[in-house]
């Protein structure tokens, strides 16, 4: 992920999905992907692991819960003899979450890489 992409965790996926912060980040690269309802994450472990800061295992666990919970919808592919997964997001969920959540995907946190800021630059929150 370059430096000035981003990913979106929306409120429903707190609010109404209940998701850990750790599950909700994998979660919104997923969905990021395949919000459109015709695509699909297919990037690698390493892409998840790299853009979270989390180890493989926890994210091969989230992966394994979310599909458990039927969050997201694992898909095997091959290709000859290599094995690879895609993910995306599971909209029946969704869909019934927001019928009866009306709140559900109107407001949304934004998570991106932002640049650090130093004391020389610090916010004026004096006036505000």
């Amino acid at each position: 992920m370059k430096t000035n992409h981003f990913y979106v965790v929306h409120s429903f996926m707190i609010q109404d999905l209940k998701l850990k912060p750790n599950e909700a980040l994998i979660y919104a690269i997923i969905y990021g992907f395949s919000k459109d309802r015709q695509s699909s994450f297919s990037g690698s472990l390493r892409y998840l692991t790299k853009n979270t800061n989390l180890s493989r295992r926890t994210v091969i666990n989230i992966l394994q819960d979310l599909v458990k919970k039927k969050y997201i919808i694992k898909k095997d592919v091959f290709d000859g003899n290599t094995k690879y997964c895609k993910y995306s997001a599971n909209f029946d969920i969704l869909d019934s979450a927001e019928s009866t959540s009306p709140q559900c995907k109107n407001h949304f946190i934004s998570v991106q890489n932002l640049p650090h800021t130093s004391e020389k630059i610090t916010p004026n929150n004096i006036d505000n």
